[in-house]
């Protein structure tokens, strides 16, 4: 059997080891509320910009939408927080109460070891003890008895020192989850009622373009149709790189010899697309960073998701985002996601180009560019410029991104750090 110390050790691990987790977990939520405030420092950046030109009211609740969202996270993580720091001051309160109870046990039996000592106090006593024994064995014993009660009285000390120390840590650790959990509290309130702030306006502004809904519709039309145009070019363009490639290695392929004459020809075999060993790393590595890519701006704000969406105005409208747009301060440059080659760089109606950047079989695409800083063939590395994005009549800097895999559209916002 397994002696009770090995146990006792497991269990003191295996504390020390949920503890550690905790910690890490706390530590989690406080870089996620530095990441949403963060970003909530960019929205306010980008309202004031917003509000030199009275065309911008969608664009201010779209921002003011973001920036609700990530007070959100941060009111969501506080809450968080507060649950695991309860739970922290549980197991403190539990650890402390069991500490008392020790040290008040070790108290007592360190007083009667001192009551029984006053009792026989003089060595004489000691001396007379171990001489009254009736043989040298009998003496020995009793003198080894004597020696381990003085070691065990000083040990008693020491436990007592060691367990007075103990609680006072624990107390102290115990005060400290108690002034953080206040913290959190304060701020949990605060954040509420910046919300509330917040929302007011974005109502007040909703309320300024209620009465515009046929303007705001004739806009949605005329945007949807330009993005649709947008979306069919770059999935045109996609599946020309990818018949290109396909052609490309069905040509190094060798060609089969022609069936005898009466036998049945073969349906030719579809060539499988392959990809280098470079494009197969880049594409491993391009996946394993799931969750974890950098933005494609150094600043701003997600202000029209991926997917399908209700209008932030108009009543029974949705809008279909293939990608995500993020608004960014003026004169900002779009920057790459991943190390990569510039497959293509191709211009829109408007003025504006779009950079598709190849990684392996995924492709990362950056539209809505002015001044284009690469050009097709060019390896480039993450973080690295390719483009100045395109300042609109609202005053508006907003890049509109996108991630393919082959030629299936993924959510930008699953792949991209918070």
């Amino acid at each position: 059997m397994m002696p009770a110390r090995f146990y006792f050790c497991l269990i003191l691990f295996c504390i020390g080891a949920a503890a550690s987790a905790q910690t890490a977990a706390i530590e989690k939520l406080r870089k996620d509320q530095e990441s949403a405030k963060k970003k909530i420092a960019t929205t306010n950046v980008l309202l004031k910009e917003a509000q030199n030109t009275t065309k911008g009211t969608a664009t201010k609740i779209r921002v003011l939408e973001s920036q609700l969202t990530e007070r959100r996270r941060i009111i969501s993580s506080l809450n968080k927080e507060i649950i695991a720091i309860d739970y922290d001051i549980r197991k403190l309160t539990s650890k402390k109460d069991s500490l008392e109870r020790q040290l008040s046990h070790a108290k007592e039996e360190y007083a009667k070891t001192i009551y029984h000592t006053y009792i026989r106090k003089s060595s004489y006593n000691e001396m007379l003890f171990i001489l009254s024994a009736e043989t040298f064995s009998q003496a020995y014993r009793r003198m080894r008895y004597l020696q381990e009660y003085a070691s065990s009285r000083k040990q008693q000390a020491l436990d007592i020192a060691r367990l007075t120390d103990e609680l006072a840590e624990k107390s102290k650790s115990l005060e400290q989850r108690k002034q953080e959990k206040d913290n959190a509290i304060t701020q949990e309130e605060s954040e509420r009622q910046k919300m509330q702030s917040e929302k007011q306006s974005q109502d007040v502004l909703l309320g300024s373009l209620k009465q515009k809904e046929q303007t705001l519709q004739n806009q949605l039309a005329q945007q949807q149709k330009q993005e649709n145009e947008l979306n069919k070019k770059i999935q045109q363009l996609i599946n020309d790189e990818i018949r290109k490639a396909e052609a490309k290695q069905a040509a190094k392929q060798p060609k089969k010899e022609q069936p005898a004459a009466g036998q049945p020809a073969s349906k030719p075999a579809s060539p499988e697309l392959k990809m280098t060993k470079e494009e197969t790393t880049i594409a491993g590595n391009f996946e394993a960073n799931k969750g974890r890519l950098p933005w494609p701006v150094e600043n701003g704000a997600i202000t029209r998701r991926f997917g399908v969406h209700p209008h932030p105005v108009l009543k029974y409208v949705t809008t279909d985002n293939k990608g995500i747009y993020i608004q960014t301060t003026k004169g900002a440059d779009a920057r790459c996601v991943f190390d990569g080659v510039v497959s293509t760089v191709f211009s829109i109606p408007g003025d504006s180009y779009v950079v598709m950047v190849k990684h392996g079989n995924y492709r990362t695409v950056y539209a809505n560019l002015t001044t284009i800083y690469v050009k097709v063939d060019d390896k480039i590395t993450t973080k690295q410029k390719v483009g100045k994005i395109f300042v609109d009549d609202d005053n508006k800097a907003e890049l509109y991104f996108q991630i393919y895999k082959d030629t299936n559209l993924q959510n930008p916002e699953a792949w991209i750090t918070r």
